[in-house]
């Protein structure tokens, strides 16, 4: 069985608590999180993380207000 979902994707700092200010403007804006995939890329200074949430439009909207730089689809195929 196979499904698509939609999800949003972020850029963020590689180093530890690089995900935590993401995750914060989300749980601030009652945005639940179903699950996460993270990967670097290849200039080690960022990781790319893939987010499934219950409203991509709210939280798209969220975290590029916020500053967070949001990843499409051909940023991830060009790595």
């Amino acid at each position: 069985v196979v499904s698509l979902t939609q999800v949003i994707a972020v850029s963020v700092s590689d180093v530890p608590g690089g995900l935590h200010q993401v995750l914060e403007y989300l749980a601030e804006a009652d945005i639940n999180v179903e699950y996460v995939y993270a990967f670097i890329t290849v200039s080690g200074k960022h990781a790319y993380v893939v987010l499934r949430v219950e409203d991509n439009d709210k939280a798209s909207e969220l975290l590029a207000s916020k500053g967070i730089e949001l990843v499409t689809e051909a940023d991830i195929q060009a790595l």
